[in-house]
């Protein structure tokens, strides 16, 4: 099929929203073609958007060059021909929320702030979800529209990242989103999850996440986020959940090196008696341990660690195994003295604590790109996003 007709097709087969009915321009948004594998027949999927070209020039430079050059979508000098605009590379639906903002149509811009029921009267309930986020930031990127959907992004971003990401392909695109929006917080915590749920299998060390999760992870696995080259680093989501396992395994054992070698320093306890009875416990404990587990060792590096373990089972083989309940010397409580509080915290910051993780896994370089996307999307005093 030629271009010509594929064009003819397009304009032919399309959904109408008038944006101004005003407009002196005709915006034909959505992918030229979806083929359907199954048979030989195409579908079209194409929104007419009738617009102002004037609030378009006025919003963006790249519209004024575009609609008001010496171009091909320039307004036609036939003064009786229709101005129309082919864009099939964007999203309709993306397309239609700029577009509504650029007309002060503010009513039909998605509220993520209520509940379809509690959409006040007038406005209209849109459907908001990580995929259309992602059109619509591509979309801002490629027009140069930054200024437009600052009052709205946070929220939008504080919405999408609040709901459970099931699907793989959203996941990814979450995580895309927020690194082209310098969004630390959102980019690492979805890092983390994956990254708290891998194991290694095999000779070759292949990445797995456990079973749980594993349907979060299939189809992205090797998938090189765009944007994501930090001093001529290409980084997949791979790379960067190996980056992480290991940062938090590596965490886990110098603490307990820390903990272990502080007591041996002493004194930890109420007493010496305390201190060698605590001490002498860790390490017997430590002793069984190890003669029942694939792990030689604890005072070793990460990577020495037995592949079969995810940071979760390991933060569990330890709690099991050497940090529950201690003995005392007496009826008194000895609770200050035993290493179960601070075994207990440390659990909390690895499962929990957001801005321990971000050092484990982002680079000063990292972080600095961050900062300039932030500036990029939310002006000279972007929200405090991280």
């Amino acid at each position: 099929m030629s271009d010509d007709e594929i064009s003819r097709l397009r304009r032919a087969e399309y959904q109408q929203e008038i944006i101004d009915p005003d407009g002196d321009l005709f915006l034909h948004v959505g992918p030229a073609s979806r083929q359907e594998y199954s048979t030989d027949e195409i579908e079209f999927h194409v929104t007419r958007f009738q617009v102002c070209s004037a609030t378009l020039r006025r919003a963006s430079p790249f519209f004024k060059s575009m609609l008001f050059g010496p171009w091909v979508h320039s307004k036609p000098s036939d003064p009786d021909a229709t101005w129309v605009v082919d864009l099939p590379e964007d999203d309709d639906g993306a397309m239609e929320v700029i577009l509504n903002i650029l007309h002060g149509r503010f009513n039909k811009v998605p509220r993520c702030d209520s509940t379809r029921e509690d959409v006040p009267e007038g406005f209209t309930p849109y459907p908001f979800d990580t995929d259309l986020l992602y059109d619509i930031v591509v979309a801002v990127d490629k027009y140069d529209l930054f200024h437009v959907v600052q009052p709205f992004l946070a929220k939008w971003v504080a919405y999408v990242s609040s709901q459970q990401v099931m699907d793989p392909v959203a996941q990814r695109l979450l995580l895309e989103t927020a690194w082209i929006l310098g969004d630390e917080a959102v980019f690492a915590s979805e890092i983390k999850e994956l990254a708290l749920n891998s194991f290694l299998k095999g000779d070759e060390s292949e990445l797995v996440i456990s079973a749980k999760h594993r349907k979060n992870w299939d189809g992205f696995r090797y998938y090189s986020i765009d944007n994501v080259e930090v001093k001529d680093e290409d980084l997949s989501i791979e790379d960067l959940v190996r980056r992480a396992r290991t940062g938090m395994l590596q965490h886990v054992l110098d603490w307990h090196h820390q903990h272990v070698s502080s007591r041996l320093k002493g004194p930890r306890t109420c007493s010496d008696k305390c201190d060698a009875l605590i001490l002498g416990t860790l390490m017997q404990r430590e002793t069984k341990a190890m003669s029942s587990s694939t792990a030689k060792s604890l005072w070793t590096k990460a990577d020495d660690i037995p592949s079969h373990y995810t940071v979760r089972t390991f933060l569990k083989f330890l709690g099991r195994q050497i940090y529950y309940k201690f003995p005392r010397l007496d009826e008194e409580k000895h609770e200050k003295c035993g290493p179960e509080k601070y075994w207990n915290d440390q659990k909390s910051v690895m499962l929990e604590d957001l801005d321990v993780f971000k050092k484990l896994i982002f680079t000063k370089d990292m972080i600095e790109d961050m900062k300039e996307q932030r500036k990029k999307w939310f002006g000279s005093n972007p929200p405090e996003l991280v």
